[in-house]
């Protein structure tokens, strides 16, 4: 099973080719996100990268802390 993920985002500019796959204008802003998910060795196993349009895209988080056991 998989123990962590890293994921970034990053507001960018469309280029020509997210421009045209996403039909808005070159030069429109967007959001980049990347992922990468590793095993519980460290191992990478998942990259996602993806294009959102900047002006229909909504972030949310959920965020859950483990309870440590001592």
């Amino acid at each position: 099973s998989s123990a962590d993920f890293r994921h970034g985002l990053e507001a960018g500019l469309a280029g020509n080719e997210e421009a045209q796959l996403l039909r808005i204008p070159t030069g429109s802003s967007v959001l980049f996100t990347r992922r990468t998910t590793y095993t519980d060795r460290n191992q990478p196993i998942e990259y996602a990268k993806a294009v959102y349009c900047g002006n229909k895209y909504t972030f949310y988080t959920h965020l859950k802390r483990e309870q440590l056991v001592p």
